[in-house]
């Protein structure tokens, strides 16, 4: 059974449930409840102007809006992802349904809930995912709003950054970024077709410029 923490806002992996918390505690997303959205056009072109990937869908289903950051994450994902649904990866309406199942059965709570998980749309593409009910849209029932960080794209940012900052080498700041996304030595020996030894001599390197930049 899902419940309301009140803890931090907590990270799991993939395969984990996902987390309920309280909205508040969710600082990063961009979807504070609206408490007067009579326009669902208005909203959806404000929701264009977001970085990350927001997505509007019943609890039926139906999708009212993907912005233009959820379509490209979809399309990445589209190649190995299958569903029946085509605007949905199965992953994340998986999470739906858990918005959906905690609703039924506390709906008093409705408004005190985020869900949040860690999922891989695909190898290449994982994404933060919180679910959370939105109403007041004139003509339309309460609905989720689904937020979609991009974690890959997240992690190549922060490594061209520490490449500037520390003085990295293009094969230190690839490596940076899988160590980032939450990579083994060895799923980063893999990836990158070098030798675990390898990896290990890049990230002392790495860890080397940054305490150089940085003393403890």
């Amino acid at each position: 059974m899902l419940a309301v923490l009140n803890t931090p806002l907590l990270r799991s992996q993939p395969s984990s449930h996902p987390q309920a918390v309280q909205p508040e505690r969710a600082e990063r997303s961009p979807h504070r409840q609206p408490q007067d959205l009579d326009d669902l056009a208005f909203f959806q072109a404000v929701l264009e102007g977001f970085m990350d990937g927001v997505v509007l869908v019943t609890s039926t289903g139906k999708v009212l809006h993907t912005n233009r950051a959820a379509q490209r994450l979809f399309q990445q994902a589209s190649s190995s992802t299958h569903t029946e649904n085509p605007s949905l990866p199965p992953c994340i309406w998986h999470l739906c349904q858990w918005a959906i199942a905690y609703r039924n059965d506390y709906p008093q709570d409705e408004q005190h809930l985020i869900l949040e998980a860690e999922v891989l749309l695909n190898e290449q593409v994982n994404v933060r995912a919180r679910v959370r009910w939105l109403s007041g849209l004139r003509h339309h029932d309460a609905c989720l709003l689904v937020t979609l960080e991009d974690l890959t794209q997240v992690a190549q940012q922060l490594a061209i950054a520490a490449m500037h900052q520390y003085g990295l080498t293009p094969r230190e700041a690839e490596v940076w970024q899988y160590r980032l996304q939450g990579y083994s030595y060895q799923q980063m020996a893999q990836e990158l077709h070098i030798s675990e030894n390898t990896v290990k001599k890049h990230i002392k390197n790495i860890l080397s410029k940054r305490r150089s930049v940085q003393p403890d």
